[in-house]
């Protein structure tokens, strides 16, 4: 991966990823080949394709994305925004954490705990103060429906007094698949036209890691994680960054450097989403 040179705040957490990256190397014969931006799937199926497609296309997709969230995070500004407020929901809960990782050596709801707090942070730092984040928790008790509909509940009372089209929750997540499975995935509701936000997301993510594919799929074609598009804002994306049980991209989530740069994105993504 090339080292990217262009200014702004995380350009030495990108070249660490590089480093990170080239270390770990991507699994499957034949090194890397060029890929462009375009080349981002609209997932219909995601298992069976992205699960078995050969990882030989990685490095030049990694590239551009890292030099274009470079450039995007040197100008990122809130704009004008009325009230500016964005929401972060942790998946699962300090119970019932979700799915887990012996290359983490966490589960979702703690990893995501914590880059959530990174997140928020780098919101309030960025935008000086101008936008708002806050996260909310899902509290066990009576399953998962009920569960939901209270932690929503909240989110939707936070941004109450932020104009529909600006209402936004991010849900956080890692997936797991039996097997080894190296894509990005953002859910998200194509009722809405939300596409475009969702793919900049996959593939913000999926660069982190060097990802062998940046998927966004209609939550409704996904069989479970329904909940926060029937109770949540117009505007909810339900985030899968990476596997926890594939090796490689899972040994560089569990870094510093990774952690630090996935709440970087999530941070940039609910600025840029304020202007």
């Amino acid at each position: 991966m090339a080292e990217v040179t262009t200014g702004g705040p995380c350009a030495a957490i990108w070249n660490g990823l590089r480093d990170l990256a080239d270390r770990f190397g991507a699994r499957g014969p034949g090194g890397a080949a060029a890929r462009t931006a375009s080349d981002l799937v609209t997932a219909t199926d995601y298992v069976d394709e992205a699960v078995v497609t050969g990882d030989t296309q990685i490095q030049e997709t990694a590239r551009t994305a890292r030099v274009a969230g470079a450039d995007a995070r040197s100008d990122s500004t809130t704009g004008s925004c009325p009230t500016c407020k964005v929401a972060f929901v942790i998946g699962h809960s300090s119970t019932d954490g979700g799915a887990d990782s012996t290359y983490i050596g966490e589960q979702e709801w703690p990893y995501n705990d914590d880059v959530a707090k990174r997140a928020v942070a780098k919101i309030e730092a960025q935008s000086e103060g101008r936008v708002s984040a806050k996260i909310f928790y899902r509290v066990t008790a009576g399953g998962y429906g009920s569960e939901m509909r209270a932690v929503y509940a909240q989110v939707n009372a936070y941004l109450e007094d932020v104009p529909s089209e600006k209402k936004i929750a991010m849900e956080l997540h890692y997936n797991s698949f039996a097997g080894p499975a190296d894509y990005a995935l953002v859910l998200y509701d194509s009722s809405e036209g939300q596409s475009g936000f969702a793919q900049r997301a996959a593939s913000r993510m999926g660069a982190i890691y060097g990802a062998s594919r940046s998927l966004i799929k209609h939550y409704a074609d996904n069989p479970t994680g329904h909940g926060g598009f029937n109770y949540g804002p117009r505007n909810t994306f339900l985030m899968e960054p990476f596997f926890g049980s594939d090796r490689r991209t899972a040994t560089i989530a569990a870094t510093e450097e990774a952690r630090d740069a996935l709440a970087q994105v999530y941070a940039d993504l609910m600025v840029e989403w304020t202007q």
